[in-house]
């Protein structure tokens, strides 16, 4: 699986509205929708990199009720969202928690 497409699952599960735009530096990342909505002139679309961004990562995490264990291996996400329960280890918490979130949204309707 891709990183984009782990990140379309992620943010599924999330219920996050997003789009890719290749107009970065990184040559490709997500927009997430704001809600509620801005005024102008602020963007109603901002970057969301959980892959590389804590705040991102941290929000994803909180969202979905994960737990995450920090190890001197690795981390760990654990997730019970109904639909699916589990962990996900990773070297990255950012990863770990990404991951553990496609997991869900690769079982979403």
């Amino acid at each position: 699986m891709t990183d984009e497409q782990m990140l379309r699952l992620a943010a599924k599960a999330a219920g996050i509205e997003v789009r890719w735009t290749e107009d970065d530096i990184y040559k490709g990342s997500f927009l997430r929708r704001v809600i509620p909505e801005p005024q102008p002139p602020a963007s109603k679309w901002l970057y969301w990199r959980p892959l590389i961004d804590g705040g991102d990562a941290f929000t994803l995490a909180t969202g979905l009720h994960m737990m995450v264990n920090f190890t001197p291996s690795g981390t760990i996400a654990y997730f019970d969202k109904g639909l699916a329960s589990g962990s996900i280890s990773d070297s990255s918490p950012h990863r770990a928690i990404v991951r553990a979130a496609a997991e869900i949204g690769s079982l979403m309707p």
